[in-house]
Order: structure tokens, then sequence, then C-alpha cells
């Protein structure tokens, strides 16, 4: 999956857990859910945001990590191709 993908991939979870978090409200708005349950459910939300951040960090580490491998290994070459 590349960047664009899990961009598109991360925005859509966010939007499902903000519509999530706006039903609740609105439960709780009209007393069908108790505040203690909406402060749970927000809790929840933001523990999912951090989730996925540190999903796409991770993502972009791994990808310098191998841009930067994919690099020594041309220099590797480029330096070694005149040896046989």
């Amino acid at each position: 999956m590349d960047q664009e993908d899990l961009k598109v991939e991360i925005l859509k979870e966010v939007a499902r857990k903000a519509y999530e978090l706006q039903i609740k409200a609105n439960l709780a708005a009209t007393r069908k859910m108790d505040f203690n349950e909406l402060l749970a459910a927000e809790r929840s939300i933001h523990h999912e945001i951090k989730r996925l951040r540190k999903l796409v960090r991770g993502l972009e580490k791994a990808k310098k990590r191998k841009e930067r491998e994919d690099l020594e290994k041309l220099i590797y070459f480029e330096l070694n191709h005149g040896i046989d």
C-alpha cells in the first residue's frame, strides 16, 4: 500500500470514528446515553487516532530505511562495477 492509499484509509477511519462520536453525542443530548459513556467513547476515538498516527510514523520510517538501503546498494554496485 503506497502512502497516498494509506492516507485515504486513515482519513476514512478518522471520519468513521468522528461520525461514531457524533452519534453518541446526539444520544447523550437526548438523554439516551450517559455522560460517562460519552467520555469513554471520546477516549476510545482519541486512542484510535494516536494508534493511526503511530502506524503512519512507522510506515514513514520504514520507507526512509528502504530508500537508504536501496541507495547504499546502488552506491556499492556503482563502486564495484569495474571490479571482476
